[in-house]
């Protein structure tokens, strides 16, 4: 069995990947796929802001390595040519360009010249309220989402991306006004519903949770990275029928992502089926060699079979390259368990 110190690690991985995810991607008027925020998790870090669930297995996802997960995106905007634009929104296009080089201080004062133009119009407000969630600074984003709210109070984005400010700085009653308000406006709006998704797991509401993603589901059916969420709150829920379902039609949407095996090889096993366990996790590294949270479940999988030195190297592995110290402290646990377990004489 995993201990409740990995169980929370698990979730802390999944929580920071998940506010990664709604900082850096990027996004457009229109249908969008959903943009996801955070899952605070108490007892790992001092940033926690609930407690995290101990009776179950959530696989990490990308937080020491950015590219290691799969956390639902929202993709790139097709570029469009400014010659086609007007002033107001070539700056607009010209922002986004930049925020997607992550230039924020040229991405801010783009859309600021915008504003100057015309000052009536919020798409220049949520712009610069998505950069400045990008870059952590939730109070100055809340700041500038009002005011697209108070230029057009019908705008479901707007308050959507103030639900995800309000639930990045753990404000989750807010957070859940904003994200119902977006739903009254748009009742198909499939952001909302993942986002609100994530503020119910926060929560431990995990009954909402699953009402939400479902929700979603039958929206946007072609939607990988839904499945990758509903997923893990099977495994939060301890159903791991339910969670390997998800993840086998992840990898059937996602066959060539590491990402996709991982999270499946970790739903293995969480059901003790260590050899299929393996194979996935092999599989993950062999798709990217630096998702040193694949490293990691092999490392325990490898303990629980007895193979110490296998185990003993995986862990190395990751000690030698993890910035982050939480992480690296919980593998040193594992490792110091190794080592003072006696190894077996032929």
């Amino acid at each position: 069995m995993l201990s409740k110190n990995i169980t929370r690690l698990g979730a802390l991985l999944v929580a920071i990947s998940l506010l990664l995810a709604a900082c850096s991607t990027s996004g457009g008027s229109g249908s969008e796929p959903t943009e996801i925020i955070i899952d605070p998790m108490e007892g790992v870090t001092e940033e926690a802001g609930t407690q995290a669930p101990t009776a179950t297995l959530m696989p990490p996802t990308n937080t020491p390595v950015p590219t290691a997960t799969l956390p639902p995106e929202i993709p790139t905007p097709t570029a469009i040519p400014t010659a086609t634009l007007d002033p107001y929104h070539t700056h607009i296009a010209n922002a986004m360009a930049f925020f997607d080089k992550q230039e924020f201080d040229s991405a801010l004062a783009e859309l600021k010249l915008a504003q100057d133009m015309d000052p009536n119009i919020p798409d220049a407000y949520i712009q610069r309220g998505r950069v400045y969630l990008a870059q952590r600074k939730f109070d100055e984003a809340i700041t500038e989402f009002n005011f697209a709210i108070n230029y057009d109070p019908n705008s479901k984005e707007a308050y959507m991306r103030r639900g995800v400010a309000y639930a990045s700085k753990e404000s989750f009653a807010q957070a859940l006004k904003d994200l119902q308000k977006a739903l009254e406006i748009d009742p198909n709006y499939v952001d909302a519903y993942v986002n609100r998704s994530i503020v119910y797991i926060a929560q431990e509401k995990y009954d909402e949770a699953m009402v939400d993603i479902n929700a979603a589901l039958q929206l946007a059916p072609d939607d990988a990275e839904l499945y990758y969420n509903r997923g893990n709150l099977y495994m939060v829920k301890n159903e791991y029928d339910n969670a390997l379902a998800d993840f086998n039609q992840l990898v059937q949407m996602k066959s060539d992502d590491a990402a996709s095996y991982y999270n499946r090889g970790v739903a293995y096993l969480a059901m003790e089926n260590r050899e299929k366990a393996l194979e996935d996790l092999n599989q993950a590294i062999t798709l990217n060699p630096n998702l040193l949270e694949a490293y990691f479940y092999r490392g325990i999988t490898y303990a629980q079979q007895g193979e110490t030195e296998k185990a003993r190297a995986d862990f190395q592995f990751i000690l030698d390259r993890a910035p982050d110290e939480n992480f690296r402290k919980l593998v040193q646990e594992e490792m110091d368990k190794l080592n003072a377990t006696p190894t077996p004489t032929p």
